[in-house]
């Protein structure tokens, strides 16, 4: 049992509610299951806040993907932050009360690409929410080696959830050195929308941003895009970009 504090009150409880695919099909269920035990290298943790990431529309569209994909019963969600309420026997360096966030992607650890440095290409991954019961809970269970802890003074809830999606813009954004550079970022979604502050903060000279959807071409200007474009109703952007770019194409495409 867990020990939950609502309302001012102290409850025992085993079981929890989650957001689950429970059949093949479109749509999700709010279901109340029970709460996980962590395993000797794995922590429970307290979800705070969870983020919705586009992975988590196409389950519940339950398109092409999805269906080869999940295999329901399965809770989803993979971008979350909370706090540690558990921890197994053989954790040395997390402890209860951590306030933490999680790499979404659990690795093997003993295949050939995880022993040589090459982890992301782990072919036996696994993905929070995808292939193992992940973060819309109130707990989840994650290996201790994916967790890091958070600043809580610096990252509250609401902004440590996007560190998941925030590193992938990272990651993209830091391949090359992008001072000086001219940058076109093709679909300002969460990530784009990242990558934009990303290069305007690492002193890009100039960030083209395009998309079809007029709120997230506003984000792209109020993140820092010095030109921004609809994809349908400006006619043939890489004319538009060239044009604005003095004649050129861009030093730099994402």
């Amino acid at each position: 049992a867990v020990t939950r504090h609502i309302g001012g009150v102290v409850m025992q409880t085993d079981t929890m509610r989650v957001i689950r695919k429970t059949e093949a099909g479109k749509g999700l269920d709010v279901c109340e299951v029970p709460i996980p035990t962590p395993r000797p290298e794995d922590v429970l943790v307290y979800v705070e806040a969870a983020s919705i990431c586009g992975t988590d529309l196409h389950i519940w569209n339950w398109d092409s993907w999805s269906q080869r994909r999940i295999k329901p019963p399965l809770t989803l969600g993979h971008e979350f932050c909370g706090t540690i309420v558990a921890v197994g026997d053989k954790v040395r360096g997390a402890r209860v009360g951590d306030y933490v966030s999680a790499e979404s992607h659990v690795t093997c650890g003993i295949c050939y690409h995880c022993r040589t440095g090459q982890a992301h290409m782990c072919p036996n991954t696994e993905i929070l929410g995808v292939d193992r019961e992940g973060a819309f809970a109130n707990y989840v269970v994650v290996p201790e080696k994916v967790i890091w802890q958070n600043d809580r003074e610096k990252l509250p809830p609401e902004i440590a959830t996007l560190q998941e999606p925030f590193g992938n813009a990272v990651f993209a954004t830091m391949y090359q050195d992008l001072s000086g550079q001219s940058v076109a970022v093709l679909g300002c979604g969460p990530i784009g929308l990242f990558t934009i502050g990303i290069i305007k903060a690492v002193g890009g000279r100039s960030i083209f941003a395009s998309d079809i959807h007029p709120t997230r071409i506003e984000l792209a200007r109020r993140m820092g895009a010095s030109h921004v474009f609809n994809a349908e109703a400006d006619g043939d952007i890489v004319v538009d970009i060239v044009d604005a770019n003095g004649g050129y194409g861009v030093d730099v495409v994402l």
